[in-house]
């Protein structure tokens, strides 16, 4: 009897020490793993001389602002927030600016797996809008390319964007790509970008600088703060079509 009970026990105990993170803490940070296409000289021969280095400048202050930025995630197995960590910017306020709107660091990123739910939280006008973004935002295809980040070990996968923007009147077109890992079995990650078999540690846009989270550390476990933080705040709900409505509007407005 004795043999057995022991030999119950070790298996219990293997098993609660193979189970993966029920929550956490995963901090991203950006990676540059594409060139500018253009110089910033060659990008501002489009602008009025008078602006020219004003614009070099802001460009020139964002990307310094990248490698300083940090992006959190909670999660626990039925819900999760992504959002920037707040940081002290660098010097030259429209970089920083830019910096901000061109990672989505503006924005909050909630997902409920018990409600089927994918929220992305915006600031307008100083309202709080909760966006409801398709929960199966992308078709993603699960390639056969695997590799290491850090000792977790990942699966590649891709998905195509796709949409017209009726405000520009143009086609707008890109490939994703992101690494998880079914080591932890739950469908989040970085900037919405997620709905895997398993946690995002690396994703972002093909060819795109300064456009892709990788992890810079993973830690178990949520703080008694942390499980208040990581629920979502109240605020005006509207649908993505209308969102996307309005921020058309705004676009030609400035037109």
């Amino acid at each position: 009897m004795y043999p057995r009970l022991f030999l119950l026990g070790t298996i219990l105990l293997l098993c609660t020490l193979t189970l993966p993170a029920q929550s956490g803490q995963v901090i991203y940070k950006l990676i540059s793993t594409a060139e500018r296409h253009a110089t910033l000289d060659e990008a501002a021969k489009s602008l009025p001389p008078e602006q020219r280095e004003g614009f070099k400048t802001s460009m020139k202050g964002m990307e310094a602002e990248y490698p300083q930025m940090r992006f959190e995630l909670l999660y626990t197995p039925e819900y999760a927030q992504y959002r920037l960590i707040p940081y002290l910017p660098l010097g030259d306020e429209l970089g920083h600016i830019l910096a901000k709107s061109t990672t989505g660091a503006n924005n909050v990123y909630y997902r409920n797996t018990q409600k089927q739910e994918k929220i992305m939280q915006v600031e307008q006008t100083g309202q709080r809008i909760n966006v409801q973004m398709p929960y199966e935002e992308y078709e993603w295809v699960i390639t056969e390319e695997e590799r290491y980040i850090g000792q977790y070990a990942c699966k590649k996968a891709t998905a195509v964007v796709d949409y017209y923007e009726k405000a520009r009147e143009r086609q707008i077109y890109y490939e994703i790509e992101a690494w998880f890992t079914t080591e932890i079995p739950l469908p989040y990650g970085p900037k919405g970008l997620d709905g895997l078999p398993g946690l995002v540690l690396e994703a972002g846009v093909v060819g795109k600088p300064w456009s892709t989270f990788t992890i810079d550390s993973l830690a178990e476990g949520l703080s008694a703060e942390q499980e208040k933080d990581i629920r979502l705040k109240k605020g005006k709900t509207i649908s993505k079509k209308e969102y996307d409505a309005y921020n058309e509007q705004q676009i030609k407005s400035r037109q």
